[in-house]
């Protein structure tokens, strides 16, 4: 094949060797198997597997795979009964109800976040594969700011108004990962190097739609918290009977 290897993986020492793997097109993808993980390990088996190399086809099969199963239906749990969860599992001894209050607001603020975590994992291995470090970096920078700058206006600002300050740290931690997925999608998206799938698309609304009935359960029991202690003998059961009831309304 003519041309340089494309190289998947950038990570590289002196006790490690490429591995080139066949394309489609004839071309190789150099990958540094001792040093590969994460989504980069997924990347390489695929070209392996199947011979070809596309960011849309990769990122779509990704988003896919890991974020509506597992985020989507956690970060609901978490936005619509934070304090059912958190007073359920840890309030014992000296961690009282009040704590678990606060813990709680905090949670929730935390929650809307969540999937913006993990589509940062998603959409950073890309600029990664084109040994495009800079940008992926300067994004980070640049919302790490957002989140030292938003988080101490809140913090203290919330505080002058009585309001738990910390729940203003949730907040600003929350909304710089979302700019962060914005930096990083927005620029795949302008240079051509991802678009969604209508397949992600529709997935997508089916699990939106699957974990709004899920958040209407779960929050409908939370409300009810303090019955369903009474009726299930133990707020530990209680939680527990929760989980189960969320999952079968998912599934």
């Amino acid at each position: 094949p003519q041309g340089e290897p494309l190289l998947v993986s950038t990570h590289e020492n002196e006790q490690d060797y490429p591995i080139l793997v066949p394309l489609a097109d004839g071309s190789l993808a150099a990958v540094y198997e001792d040093d590969l993980c994460g989504y980069d390990a997924i990347v390489a088996r695929r070209i392996a597997a199947r011979g070809r190399l596309g960011p849309p086809v990769t990122l779509n099969q990704l988003l896919t795979r890991f974020l509506p199963d597992r985020t989507l239906p956690a970060a609901v749990a978490l936005l619509v009964a934070p304090f059912f969860i958190v007073d359920a599992t840890v309030t014992r001894g000296a961690f009282t109800s009040e704590d678990a209050a606060r813990t709680a607001a905090v949670l929730k603020q935390f929650a809307w976040g969540v999937p913006a975590f993990v589509l940062a994992k998603v959409f950073t291995p890309p600029f990664f594969a084109r040994l495009d470090m800079k940008r992926p970096m300067n994004f980070a920078f640049a919302t790490v700011g957002i989140n030292i700058v938003l988080g101490a206006a809140l913090f203290f600002g919330l505080g002058r108004l009585g309001y738990d300050g910390v729940i203003g740290l949730a907040v600003a931690t929350s909304l710089a990962a979302w700019v962060n997925v914005a930096l990083l999608a927005g620029t795949l998206a302008r240079e051509g190097a991802y678009r969604p799938s209508p397949a992600l698309v529709s997935r997508l609304l089916r699990i939106a739609a699957a974990s709004g009935i899920m958040a209407a359960v779960l929050g409908g029991l939370a409300l009810f918290y303090p019955q369903l202690q009474r009726w299930l003998l133990s707020k530990e059961i209680a939680v527990l009977a929760a989980c189960v009831l969320g999952f079968v309304v998912y599934g």
